[in-house]
């Protein structure tokens, strides 16, 4: 059963890897940063996909908005839902551009793609610097937007720029 279940999981995974990481095969194929934090280290376990990540990685230097911040989606197709301005994405689709740099050192030890995002991922946290009220966001984010009863925005805004190093 375990081997059934790992087998339908990375057909699932295949899926959603053509040219993008998407979220859904059948109707949603963008690449949603919210989606490579959420999965990237499962997609990472399964398939060897350092050249895929470091291509998702350079499609958000590509798309980060003029001010620094990073979109919901790279390439940037002008969805700019509950984020801190400029074109950006929420916080929990902002933090896919950190995240993924950090698992292709974890998983892959490559300090290159950390060396060639550093000036982006530099820019990306100076413009939530500025955005930020006493270093929190309690507005600007979609919360858990799948939710069926109420959602607390400002608390997973304020979780996602609060979050330390284990």
């Amino acid at each position: 059963m375990l081997n059934k279940l790992d087998e339908i999981i990375q057909w699932t995974f295949l899926s959603n890897v053509f040219s993008v990481q998407s979220d859904c095969p059948a109707r949603e194929k963008l690449a949603y940063s919210g989606d490579i934090l959420c999965s990237a280290g499962a997609f990472m376990h399964h398939f060897q996909m350092p050249a895929f990540y470091v291509k998702t990685i350079r499609d958000h230097v590509d798309a980060q908005r003029p001010m620094g911040g990073i979109p919901e989606t790279a390439p940037f197709v002008g969805i700019a839902d509950a984020g801190p301005g400029d074109g950006s994405g929420p916080m929990g689709w902002q933090a896919g551009f950190p995240f993924l740099i950090k698992r292709m050192y974890e998983h892959y030890g490559d300090i290159g793609i950390v060396e060639e995002s550093y000036p982006s991922l530099k820019k990306q946290i100076e413009f939530l610097r500025a955005q930020a009220k006493n270093n929190l966001f309690l507005k600007e984010d979609l919360g858990d937007h799948e939710a069926l009863d109420d959602r607390e925005v400002p608390l997973t805004a304020s979780l996602f720029t609060t979050s330390r190093r284990r």
